[in-house]
């Protein structure tokens, strides 16, 4: 294993009765932006629970937060924290809404707001403090929850970057799984998949020591398919043990501990931002189209923690290492696209030559390239989208 820091401040509060928690989680002489999404934390009448237990602080409210959180959308609640003195901000949403308020907390201490996003394209440092921030998750699978990276996408200049500072872990997470409870089963899927993706993006990696790494990815995997076992039982309707495990797991499956000392890909998650930002495919369905053919291309290179996996945590058991680790991609596969997981450009009316070349297009100049081993680049991705 390589040497490493491992820092995760953020105080974790689960459970049925969390929400009561928020109160004294704020400081008292706190002016807080609650920051939310379009409208869903309303209808499930969330916001009016949490505007209650906060009806003695001064709160403004900032809605309208979309999936693919815009650049230009964070700069106006930077202006508004700006004009109001806000000195504290909740996010109540899903990982989009979390994401945002991660990035507006720091915008307000950029000298202007180019250098802003000139930091998330890596040419710029960013500030060495934020406003403090909470964050109250109202889906489940993002796990933004329990770290201090976010996603932005800048509709101008048609990118979607990712940052990660610092200063920017929450200081609190509330984690309610009742949430859930409102939730469509398409919804819980894609959770599921986006959290599945979290956890083998740092697992199904090139050989390497991390014994504990491995075990741990193990343990969540195995965990993460029974759940599936279990709750495509009844459909994915509300079921509290299932909510609050999946919960847990998510969190657990992006809070940084897995990929410590140990090598991790990210270029299913790197290229997908494409794909969504080109095409309008939602995160999780576009993770769905990388990934399978990104294991198949990359085969020699995972081929080892292939097997392992398809043995330890799918119980598979062929001769070789060879066919264990393709049954275990064909086995993952079929699982997934059972749940009603696309995996095929075809399916959403998109031929696969054309998004090879126009994905393949936004990484023709990259200096570094993607995965564990920073060798996929501009024809490899090519491949990878083109079927292979």
């Amino acid at each position: 294993m390589k040497d490493f820091v491992y820092y995760n401040p953020i105080k974790i509060i689960f459970g049925k009765n969390s929400f009561n928690k928020i109160p004294e989680l704020i400081p008292s002489d706190s002016r807080i932006m609650l920051i939310y999404g379009r409208g869903s934390v309303i209808k499930s009448g969330i916001l009016d629970k949490i505007l209650t237990l906060l009806e003695k602080y001064d709160v403004i409210l900032f809605g309208g937060i979309t999936p693919n959180p815009e650049f230009a959308k964070c700069i106006e609640a930077s202006d508004i924290i700006k004009q109001k003195d806000i000195n504290f901000l909740l996010a109540v949403g899903g990982g989009s809404v979390i994401d945002a308020a991660k990035f507006i907390s720091i915008l307000p201490f950029f000298s202007n707001y180019r250098d802003a996003w000139e930091f998330m394209r890596g040419n710029a440092k960013p500030p060495e403090k934020c406003i403090p921030l909470g964050v109250v998750p109202t889906t489940v699978g993002t796990g933004s929850e329990s770290n201090s990276g976010f996603v932005i996408t800048n509709t101008q200049t048609k990118e979607k970057l990712v940052g990660v500072t610092e200063v920017t872990f929450p200081k609190f997470s509330v984690l309610n799984p009742e949430v859930l409870k409102s939730l469509p089963k398409e919804q819980i899927v894609a959770g599921i998949f986006d959290c599945f993706v979290h956890i083998v993006e740092q697992y199904i990696t090139c050989k390497h020591d991390g014994i504990v790494q491995d075990g741990y990815a193990e343990a969540l995997l195995k965990g993460l398919f029974e759940i599936i076992e279990k709750w495509s039982k009844i459909e994915f309707s509300y079921d509290y043990t299932l909510a609050s495990n999946f919960m847990w797991l998510s969190s657990n499956a992006l809070n940084n501990l897995l990929s410590r000392g140990v090598p991790s890909d990210w270029s299913t998650h790197t290229i997908s931002h494409v794909i969504t930002t080109l095409y309008g495919i939602k995160h999780a369905c576009a993770l769905a189209l990388v990934l399978f053919n990104l294991w198949r291309y990359k085969f020699n290179d995972k081929m080892e923690k292939l097997a392992r996996y398809g043995r330890n945590v799918l119980g598979i058991s062929e001769k070789s290492e060879k066919e264990t680790a393709i049954k275990a991609i064909e086995l993952t596969e079929n699982i997934f696209r059972g749940l009603g997981i696309k995996t095929r450009f075809e399916e959403y009316g998109i031929k696969s030559e054309k998004v090879s070349r126009e994905v393949a297009e936004y990484f023709k100049n990259i200096r570094n390239g993607l995965g564990e081993k920073r060798d996929i680049f501009y024809e490899d991705i090519k491949k990878i989208l083109g079927g292979i």
